[in-house]
Formats: C-alpha cells, structure tokens, sequence
C-alpha cells in the first residue's frame, strides 16, 4: 500500500474519530435539557433559557456531523474499495511458487486429499446456477461448515458493498481449489498434455469454461525460456488458441 493511501486513511480515521467526541458534546448537551424539561413538565415555570439554546446548538452540531461523517465515511469506503479491488487484482496475477521435488497435492493438476478443506482467501472453483444455467466461477474462500460440509464462498471480484448475506453457499462436492504450487519439472503427473480436455479461466473473465489443450507448459518449454502457460481452444471459441497461465487450468470436475 502506499505510504499515500495510509496517509488519506489514517486522515478520514481521525476525522470520523473527531467527529464522534462532536457528537458525544452534543448528546451531553441535549440530555442536559431533557432534565431542565423534566424539572418543570407541566410548564408552570418560566421557560429556561438554555433549553432553546441547547436544542439549537444540538440541532446545529447534529447536521454538521452527520454532514461531515457521510463525507469522510465516503471517501474512506472508496478509498478501501479501491485498494481492495487493487490486492485482489494482484492477487489474481500473483505467480505460484515453484517446487522442484516429488510432486505433491495442488502442485499443478495433482488434486488435493480427500479432507483437504480450502482456507479462509484461499482461490477456488464453484459451480453455480444462475437463472437455471450451471456456471464455474472464480471465488475466495469465506469460511467452512464442518457439519454441512459446505463452504462459503465470495465471487472474486464481487460488489464490495454487499452484504454477507450476499456469499455463496457450496457443498463441497462442488468446490475445488486451485493449485499452489507448479513443478519445475514438467512432469505429464502434474501438467494436462495435448488433448486433454479441461475447465479454464477464460481471458479478462473469472469464469471457467471447456477448453481442449493444444499444447503443455512443459511442451513449450525450451533451454533457459521455461513456461507455465498452457495454450488452450475454447469449446466453441472463434479464437484458435489463448495462453493460461496454470494456475487457472483444471480438471473437468463439476457434477
């Protein structure tokens, strides 16, 4: 994060901080007309000055701070919504680590174990219906129901302001991680060959479609230029062929 944008959020911060003591003088003020009001209910007394000029005064100091905190309330959301949006992205870019030694689970096309159980920012695939339609999203993994065996799930790059409510529920069946790791081998045990059919993230989408792969990370590599970068056709494509990284390639898996 820039040193600039911890600047502007620890600003809005100590604003919204100010804001609050405001609001806090303003409370005491008017509970200190309540009990002038309460000493005198049937009105008999003659009318204390401080009761309008407290009520005025709250009134006053009430809409500048409601004001005030909406607008630093603002920008602050839409500063962290955008750095958010921005780490996602990178994540979302973000090379896998590479492992030279005996393939191990979610080391490329190696699936994980049975009980594996995926946590919490963790990437992962889901099936989905919308509008009766099955589709395989990119998601980010919420939380795990142990009992249920069911995950909760955020669509990756989702609208930030929605609510909890708004996660996805997904029986486990249907959910299947990413991988971790690549193996700087090229090994057929961790890489889908030619041919081979496969879901992948199609290009500036999060979503995973039915793909053919015309060539392997492995088979592209040569001499000192290694890749992991499958090239794939589309089910039904007019692309002839796009390049996926191999972190977003995975095995036809969905019921």
């Amino acid at each position: 994060m820039a040193v600039n944008n911890q600047t502007k959020l620890y600003f809005y911060c100590q604003k919204l901080k100010s804001e609050e003591k405001k609001y806090s003088i303003a409370v005491k003020k008017l509970q200190e007309t309540i009990k002038i009001l309460k000493t005198d209910q049937n009105g008999t007394k003659k009318q204390d000055p401080r009761i309008y000029q407290n009520l005025l005064e709250y009134n006053k100091t009430t809409q500048n701070i409601i004001k005030n905190k909406i607008k630093f309330a603002q920008r602050g959301l839409q500063l962290t919504t955008f750095l958010i949006k921005n780490l996602a992205t990178k994540e979302f870019h973000r090379e896998l680590p590479l492992w030279d030694g005996q393939p191990i689970p979610l080391c490329g096309k190696i699936p994980c174990q049975k009980e594996y159980i995926g946590s919490v920012g963790d990437l992962v695939a889901a099936s989905i219906v919308i509008n009766g339609q099955k589709s395989i999203i990119l998601c980010h993994v919420k939380s795990f129901n142990q009992q249920t065996e069911t995950y909760q799930l955020a669509d990756y790059f989702q609208d930030l302001n929605k609510p909890p409510t708004y996660y996805l529920k997904i029986v486990k069946q249907n959910v299947i991680p990413l991988p971790s790791s690549l193996s700087t081998l090229h090994h057929p045990q961790t890489e889908f060959q030619k041919g081979d059919h496969v879901l992948a993230v199609y290009p500036n989408t999060t979503t995973f479609y039915p793909a053919q792969v015309i060539s392997s990370p492995g088979s592209r590599s040569s001499g000192g230029n290694p890749t992991f970068n499958y090239l794939l056709h589309f089910t039904n494509d007019t692309v002839e062929q796009q390049e996926i990284y191999s972190r977003f390639v995975l095995p036809m898996f969905i019921n």
